[in-house]
């Protein structure tokens, strides 16, 4: 899974890492400024990316649910309006909901399709693969920031199916191997335009 501080990271990244002002406030007790994501989680209260779990807390190294990672995307998108024939497919997803926007903003722009196509599990782990494929649809990275975002989260997670699943019978050990090098060849793909563009 990533953290909510990694998906910050990654999100101020890909801005460009702007600068934060000196005098900048800092309303969480459990971000200290010598943090690795000091600047990222400034930058994203600054941006109104978002304001916390709680007015003084931020969490950063909480796993990200699937909900808070689309929030934080939408939001750094500007939180433009929805569609106003946009048709929610999610049950699990209420109008009331402070994700439902984000959400929908996610269905129309294809970021997400659901778990399945009637749900969207809001309040489940954003597991690393998802968080990538959701910062890929969303954003405009570079070779180089495709290249280590799939170093660093994809391809671990690949591994560590396979090394999850060793144990398990026959069945389950086929499966999940055929799981594993479906995704390891798709990353392989991926990571060679990476290479390609870099190179070009």
């Amino acid at each position: 899974s990533c953290t909510r501080a990694q998906i910050v990271t990654f999100l101020y990244r890909a801005a460009g890492s702007p600068e934060v002002a000196e005098n900048v406030t800092n309303p969480f007790t459990d971000v200290s400024k010598d943090s690795v994501y000091y600047n990222a989680i400034m930058w994203a209260v600054e941006k109104k990316i978002t304001t916390g779990v709680t007015a003084t807390t931020f969490e950063p190294n909480s796993p990200c649910t699937r909900a808070q990672i689309v929030t934080f995307l939408y939001r750094a998108a500007g939180s433009p309006e929805l569609a106003k024939d946009a048709a929610n497919p999610f049950s699990d997803v209420s109008d009331s909901s402070v994700y439902y926007n984000a959400i929908l903003w996610a269905v129309e722009k294809k970021i997400t399709t659901g778990v399945t196509e009637t749900t969207f599990v809001p309040n489940d782990t954003c597991t690393r693969a998802q968080a990538v494929t959701f910062l890929f649809r969303a954003k405009e990275f570079s070779a180089r920031q495709k290249l280590k975002l799939i170093i660093k989260y994809v391809a671990p997670e690949a591994l560590r199916l396979r090394v999850l699943f060793a144990g398990q019978n026959f069945r389950a050990k086929k499966y999940i191997n055929f799981r594993t090098n479906f995704l390891i060849k798709a990353l392989t793909r991926i990571k060679n335009s990476a290479i390609l563009a870099l190179e070009g």
